[in-house]
């Protein structure tokens, strides 16, 4: 592994599980730690009309195939939003607003009831994804996934 593929990064999916009566449905968060990822800051700065400079911050991560877990299977954030209750098994990269995936720079810890998404969000560099470029079908080294973070 390169150094430009040494990052390691935690992605955190939330899914609901049906909750017992009078409780509706709770949301869960799935962890999935991937090593050996390239993770890039940009900072764009674009000038505006009224003389004042606009920052646009992204992160783009880049995921070799290579480097995706073999235990977990990447699918579809349609496909995750549908699991029954099995969502250890997989992961995914959604940019959905009611079901953001999460990714924290570095490996992280579990959440729960003392160390929300919150805390997380506060205590570690977490990004939201944005976008995705699935290119999982490409040849050899080209195959991975692009995903563009805010």
């Amino acid at each position: 592994m390169s150094d430009l593929n040494s990052a390691v990064i935690t992605i955190y999916n939330s899914y609901l599980t049906s909750g017992l009566p009078p409780f509706g449905n709770i949301q869960r968060w799935e962890k999935t730690v991937i090593h050996g990822v390239a993770w890039n800051d940009q900072i764009d700065r674009n000038p505006k009309s009224d003389g004042k400079t606009a920052i646009d911050q992204t992160v783009l991560i880049t995921i070799p195939k290579l480097s995706m877990p073999t235990d977990k299977e990447y699918i579809d954030p349609a496909e995750y939003s549908n699991l029954p209750n099995d969502a250890e098994n997989f992961w995914t990269l959604s940019f959905s607003t009611t079901e953001p995936t999460y990714i924290a720079l570095g490996e992280t810890r579990d959440l729960n009831d003392l160390f929300t998404i919150q805390s997380l969000r506060r205590d570690e560099r977490v990004v939201t994804v944005a976008g995705v470029s699935d290119h999982l079908n490409f040849p050899g080294d080209l195959a991975g996934l692009e995903v563009r973070c805010l």
